[in-house]
């Protein structure tokens, strides 16, 4: 191994013309500083990638971690071994993109930015409701979608928000569990899948609403999406309920002409595809509202209304989301979620 290294670094050294200098060796937090250098005074988050290369260290920088994906975000490469000092070392060039890297990175320096927040979970009191209320309740059906991408851009605060709708559905409005679907990342994969507001990775939670069982099966890929509407199309009758709810990431095409939902594992869901998913069950005169958090969101507007949906977005087509400054939520979800609610996520009675 070490004979590989150092056949490896020769190679690179002569190519460079620095065989004749001394090396300096660059640790982790050595190429984290000359990374950060770059972004002085800026709040990002640094990951680095597990088995790196020999001779260099891959970091992902996220450079918008309170905006929702899609958004500013880079990766670079450092060498190992530099001719001359840490202080001195060039800057990297940066490779920028629009979402996450694929690969195994971990934390190399990630803030926590809620402090004691950082761990707070909704909790939506049950309601008592009438024999009418309940039978409306049973005919409304409920789809929870948060794609995630992966692991690293799957914030635990897209995993509030559903926890925080879920709940409301269940608890204040009465709607049966059976009819409520989350689709949610991996699904019920119990590899890592969640990226921690403290830092580091973890599963999801399947548990949503905190009472022993777990809602979560599906993942949310989109076979898992038009298969859930097609049952759903199947079941539903003329005056019934449907509720989408959506939120983690969004992309918009070139001149922001379409939009479209981040799904699991890199797949998407564009606005019109969408909106050809919901005609037939629009056709049965099903009553469908969407409520979208993701960004770019206000693209799906002028599709899902032509079919007839009722629809609040987050933002417009060219536009992206924001997370809440001050709890782990998102802000327009977390907003919309505390009005028909009722009351925020710890209880406090909102009008």
């Amino acid at each position: 191994m070490i004979a590989t290294l150092l056949s490896a670094f020769n190679s690179y050294a002569q190519k460079t013309g620095t065989s004749n200098k001394p090396m300096t060796n660059v640790t982790e937090m050595d190429a984290l500083y000359i990374v950060s250098k770059q972004f002085a005074n800026r709040d990002v988050d640094y990951f680095i990638l597990e088995n790196n290369s020999e001779l260099y260290w891959t970091i992902f920088i996220d450079a918008e971690p309170m905006k929702g994906w899609e958004h500013e975000c880079y990766t670079t490469t450092v060498p190992k071994y530099i001719a001359t000092t840490i202080a001195n070392a060039s800057a990297p060039l940066l490779n920028k993109r629009t979402l996450p890297p694929a690969g195994n990175f971990v934390p190399l320096k990630v803030t926590n930015r809620y402090g004691m927040k950082s761990k707070q979970k909704p909790i939506v009191a049950a309601n008592t409701q009438s024999n009418g209320f309940s039978d409306v309740a049973g005919r409304t059906y409920a789809i929870i979608l948060s794609g995630g991408v992966n692991k690293i851009s799957n914030y635990e605060r897209y995993w509030n928000d559903c926890s925080f709708i879920y709940q409301t559905l269940k608890n204040k409005y009465g709607i049966p569990k059976e009819n409520i679907i989350p689709l949610m990342s991996d699904g019920a994969d119990p590899s890592a899948d969640m990226r921690l507001t403290t830092g580091g990775f973890s599963t999801q939670s399947l548990d949503l609403d905190f009472d022993g069982q777990n809602e979560i099966q599906l993942s949310a890929i989109k076979s898992n999406v038009v298969s859930t509407l097609n049952k759903l199309q199947s079941k539903m009758k003329k005056d019934d309920h449907l509720f989408i709810f959506v939120i983690d990431h969004g992309g918009s095409t070139a001149g922001n002409t379409n939009s479209y939902i981040c799904l699991w594992n890199n797949e998407t869901l564009f606005d019109h595809e969408l909106a050809e998913l919901l005609k037939p069950i629009l056709d049965k005169k099903v009553n469908v509202n969407v409520v979208l958090g993701q960004c770019f969101a206000g693209g799906f507007n002028d599709d899902l209304s032509k079919v007839g949906c009722v629809v609040a977005s987050a933002c417009t087509g060219s536009e992206s989301s924001w997370s809440c400054p001050d709890i782990p939520y998102d802000e327009f979800v977390y907003q919309w979620t505390c009005a028909v609610n009722e009351a925020n996520d710890n209880k406090v009675p909102v009008k």
